[in-house]
């Protein structure tokens, strides 16, 4: 494998999901919708739909191109998960594994770093895409790169 680097861009794993979660917004909320514009009420009954129709925009962005990559470096790794950038340094971070949440599977590992007295501080991250490769090869991908380049 070459140290020039390695770009995995998302595959949109979770697809279904996402587009069963937005049908889901759009049938409770699309009636009743509605119903409060036709009359006018806002309150707490708009707020709630209102919300509904945030979560729909926040899950949807994960359906754009270029919402999520994982870039690989020698000097360290940055993914981008919804648009949002965070990189990594090899040396600052611990082993990788799979862990499960529910149904969910993540890979995750420790972040090393020190706070601002001093004192060292260790705090978790964690990647919600596969990046086209199994769970545990994408876990094993990483390991090695860190290995090699720490």
């Amino acid at each position: 494998m070459s140290d020039a680097g390695r770009v995995l861009p998302a595959r949109g794993f979770r697809r279904k999901a996402v587009l069963t979660g937005l049908a889901g917004v759009a049938v409770l909320a699309a009636p009743h919708a509605q119903e409060l514009l036709a009359r006018g009420i806002w309150g707490p009954p708009a707020a709630v739909y209102g919300l509904l129709a945030a979560c729909a925009v926040f899950i949807g962005l994960s359906l754009l191109p270029g919402a999520g990559r994982l870039e690989l470096r020698s000097d360290g790794f940055t993914v981008r998960q919804r648009f949002t950038d965070r990189s990594y340094r090899w040396e600052d971070v611990g082993p990788f594994s799979v862990r499960w949440a529910g149904p969910y599977r993540f890979v995750v590992f420790d972040v090393y770093g020190v706070e601002a007295g001093g004192r060292r501080r260790v705090t978790r991250g964690a990647m919600i895409e596969p990046f086209g490769l199994p769970w545990r090869g994408l876990a094993a991908l990483l390991n090695d790169w860190r290995h090699r380049h720490t």
